[in-house]
């Protein structure tokens, strides 16, 4: 038995080679139920790697899981999407209020990685809030 949650599951991602599985902390196999966080392990250009993270969007509208989050939760929403910023204008405007910033363009190993919060210095962190301090 499990309980679906706004906040998301504590998620062990591993590609090894061409295979790439998902699971929680009770050992729960994920990786049919969140088969786009399978499909970008599997993308990725390095042939093992494991990740430990919190997987929310598990529904086929983003938008409406973000929607759900924000309406239990007060924390800032950061979103990694490894393409540009030019190709995902049409889309942000789905996300207006969802999303507080976003890191864009892909991951590159041929790129130093100096800047913080970004995983290569040829990638953008883009805020889609306004700043409420000033």
């Amino acid at each position: 038995m499990h309980e679906l949650k706004h906040d998301g599951f504590r998620i062990l991602a591993l590609k090894d080679g061409d295979k790439v599985r998902l699971w929680s902390r009770n050992g729960r196999d994920w990786s049919s139920e969140f088969i786009c966080i399978a499909s970008a392990m599997h993308a990725l250009p390095l042939a093992r790697i494991m990740l430990d993270g919190e997987a929310v969007a598990h529904c086929l509208s983003p938008a409406r899981q973000l929607a759900g989050w924000r309406a239990v939760h007060a924390g800032d929403v950061l979103v990694y999407s490894g393409y540009s910023l030019e190709s995902l204008v049409p889309c942000l405007e789905r996300f207006e209020h969802l999303i507080d910033a976003l890191i864009t363009d892909p991951f590159r190993n041929d790129v130093p990685q100096t800047l913080a919060l970004r995983g290569s210095d040829n990638q953008r962190l883009v805020t889609l809030t306004p700043d409420e301090s000033s």
